[in-house]
């Protein structure tokens, strides 16, 4: 997870943490906050990144009708062959 203050800055981290709530500071200009009722876990980049690319190339990926008609009948034959 990212998080940004409202100066713009990235150097966001948790100053303290008594399993309810979390107090997060800016070290750029020492603003703090109280953040209650989230979960906060660590962020994983390439997962993230690799699961984001994933979505985008099955949202905009475009099949001819002939091919999308073919691959249907293909998995109506392998449901009902499963089925036997």
């Amino acid at each position: 997870m990212v998080l940004f203050c409202q100066c713009g800055s990235d150097r966001v981290d948790i100053d303290k943490w008594d399993n309810q709530r979390a107090l997060l500071k800016c070290f750029t200009c020492q603003r703090t906050a109280w953040v209650e009722g989230f979960t906060i876990s660590k962020l994983d980049f390439v997962e993230q990144l690799f699961g984001a690319i994933l979505d985008q190339s099955r949202k905009y990926r475009k099949r001819n009708p002939a091919e999308h008609e073919r691959l249907f009948r293909d998995r109506l034959q392998e449901k009902r062959a499963s089925r036997r």
